[in-house]
């Protein structure tokens, strides 16, 4: 599918999987063993077919060469076991413009990686059972932490992301690590130390600003350049906690695809006064009775609260209204709001 204007239309049928905009300027999908180009009227051609199975993740450089990962297997990450047998493999293969395998020399008998992502500068970088490497000018190259330690190279290197600024950041089991190839600096970034939501995240976009995102089984979360984390998740933000994809638009929406559909996160800086008139419009209009009493409501569609019906009377509805009370007597005190003493006394007198 591609959305222009807020207007979906439908490019192709047929199971796809990863989407990738390559640094040639191509719009690429994958589907299958099959790496195909979108071209701008919607049509698809295929660029490569990848024998060895489906395509889990893929990139695309200046020239139109292609590093494409996959089948992709839950092996185990210590023993390399697949039920039960020893199954060392290779899932990378390396393609030049046109199409063909290429033969290169690598530094390991097997590779076996998660994920890919080209920088600017054309290098290849992959997060590998084996570590971090990149392929470019110099070759390729195995990029090892200070004391080759695992907490920092983690396992499972999934949602290789090249960033703007020249470093590479990608998810693994104990948070996000980041790389800078320029300094070979190592930056590890674990839920206990850094405050990552979660770990094992499976998607990672950059803002323009370079604030980050994550998505994974349990949500998204973004980290500002301060290093604070904003977590999103339930159906309150996303349609399933089930992150799959993340991407940036150029107006700063968050797409977010999940498991049973497409996310959009928009934020807005608005003042306080805005905010809280947001909110008191929807409690006068779904909370507040007649009488003045606040109540709680549910909804007949989540998340849509034009089909918000009354709940009935709850031994719980005293709570609400006196905190309802406080918010607007709060407004007053700092507004001088004449509307907000008013609904401050009408909910007094109804209890």
């Amino acid at each position: 599918f591609r959305e222009e204007g807020g207007e979906w239309t439908l490019v192709e049928t047929g199971a796809f999987g990863r989407v990738r905009r390559g640094l040639d300027g191509g719009l690429y999908a994958a589907s299958g063993k099959k790496l195909m180009l979108v071209k701008p009227a919607g049509a698809l051609r295929t660029v490569l077919e990848h024998a060895p199975g489906p395509i889990h993740d893929f990139a695309v450089d200046k020239e139109g060469r292609a590093v494409v990962i996959g089948p992709f297997l839950e092996q185990d990450s210590v023993t390399w076991e697949r039920d039960g047998a020893l199954a060392p493999r290779d899932d990378v293969g390396f393609y030049s413009a046109g199409g063909e395998r290429l033969a290169l020399k690598l530094p390991e008998p097997h590779l076996f990686a998660w994920s890919v992502a080209c920088d600017a500068s054309g290098a290849f970088w992959l997060g590998a059972k084996q570590g971090l490497y990149s392929w470019g000018v110099p070759g390729f190259l195995r990029h090892a932490p200070p004391g080759e330690d695992l907490w920092m190279l983690g396992e499972k290197t999934d949602a290789m992301h090249a960033a703007r600024d020249g470093s590479v950041a990608y998810a693994n089991d104990l948070g996000v690590t980041r790389y800078d190839p320029r300094t070979s600096s190592w930056i590890g970034m674990r839920t206990d130390t850094h405050g990552v939501p979660f770990p094992y995240a499976r998607a990672i976009a950059e803002e323009p600003g370079g604030e980050l995102w994550i998505g994974g089984e349990h949500g998204a979360a973004r980290r500002d350049l301060k290093g604070a984390w904003t977590y999103y998740q339930g159906e309150a933000w996303l349609p399933h906690d089930g992150v799959l994809a993340i991407a940036v638009a150029p107006d700063r929406r968050v797409l977010l695809g999940t498991e049973s559909g497409l996310g959009v996160i928009v934020r807005r800086p608005v003042t306080l006064a805005k905010k809280a008139e947001h909110f008191d419009e929807i409690a006068q209009k779904h909370h507040v009775n007649r009488y003045g009493f606040v109540w709680s409501v549910g909804c007949r569609s989540p998340g849509d609260v034009s089909t918000a019906g009354e709940s009935g009377y709850t031994d719980n509805d005293g709570l609400w209204t006196a905190s309802y009370i406080g918010s607007q007597c709060l407004r007053y005190a700092a507004t001088k709001s004449a509307e907000a003493r008013k609904n401050a006394k009408r909910s007094m007198d109804g209890l």
